[in-house]
Parts: structure tokens; sequence; C-alpha cells
């Protein structure tokens, strides 16, 4: 969830995310309504013609230390459409030497919170793991409340991973 930012209910981007080309999207908290899906506060998109706007997170260096062939990346997230939106969350993976990977998880038309989830395994060691949120509308809205990114350890359970974590 964005809940972290619950206190401040004028910030932009949700914290440790990454804005890109926003024009009206925006965190959003209201302790009144019911417009997250869990908590006050959750990221909201507005399609318009030409929309490109999204938010990003990198896996931390940490991270991606912990991360080899054969790992499988876990991704969730919850969202909803109003009015004909729609929107995605990507999980992309770049190599060193190998072609890079990407899984994504989609919304679209009028729905209420719904969960997507998706998983990828690793083809090498990641040089880089980033998340993105954005919406894919010319119209319509698009919230998304909680994204989280695990992995499963070669024979192995699952391992949270902090980048994309319940993002707040």
């Amino acid at each position: 969830s964005f809940n972290a930012d619950a206190g401040n209910l004028n910030r932009l981007v949700p914290r440790r995310w990454t804005g890109v080309n926003l024009s009206n999207d925006r965190a959003e908290c209201s302790l009144t309504t019911t417009l997250s899906f869990d908590g006050p506060c959750f990221m909201r998109f507005f399609g318009n013609p030409g929309e490109s706007g999204r938010i990003y997170q990198d896996l931390t260096a940490a991270n991606l230390a912990t991360l080899g062939a054969g790992d499988t990346l876990n991704l969730s997230a919850y969202a909803r459409t109003r009015n004909a939106g729609a929107g995605r969350v990507v999980v992309t993976v770049t190599y060193a030497s190998a072609p890079a990977q990407s899984a994504s998880v989609s919304w679209a038309g009028n729905s209420g919170y719904q969960q997507q989830t998706t998983s990828l395994v690793l083809t090498g060691t990641p040089t880089s793991v980033r998340v993105i949120v954005r919406s894919t509308s010319t119209s319509g809205q698009f919230h998304v409340d909680t994204v989280s990114l695990t992995r499963t350890l070669v024979g192995a359970g699952d391992v949270g991973l902090s980048a994309a974590r319940r993002p707040s």
C-alpha cells in the first residue's frame, strides 16, 4: 500500500518511487473515503491522449547481489479502473550479456480492485530490476494501491525484496 504517505496528503509521487511525465497523475490520500484498496492512500493515473506518465522503482544493489539464474521473481499488484481506464504494472530485468526479460499484469474497463500476478524465471545474474506502474488508456482512471515483488530461490520459498515491496 502507499500508506506511509498518509501524513503528507500533498505528495505527488509515493515515497521511494520516481515519477516520469506525470500530468495530473498523483498519489492521493483520503481519511474519509474508500477509494484505496488498503488504507487511505493510492496512486491515481488519469488517461489522456498521448499519456506517458508512470512511476518506477529500482531494486537496490544489495538486493540485486542476491539474485541469480533460476530464481523466480513474483510480481503482484492490486488495482482498479474507472470510466474505461486501463493500466499496467511491469517488472523488467536487464543483464550484462543476455537479452532483457519482462513480465506484466494489466487492467482495463471498469472494475473494482483486483489482484493480478505474474512470475519470471531469471536467466542469469541481473544488472538491474525495475518495477514500472503506468496508465495505458486515453481516458478514464487507473488506481494502484498495493504492489509487491518477491523472489523464490532455486529450491526454496519466497523471500521479500525491499525495492518494490508495498510501495510506501
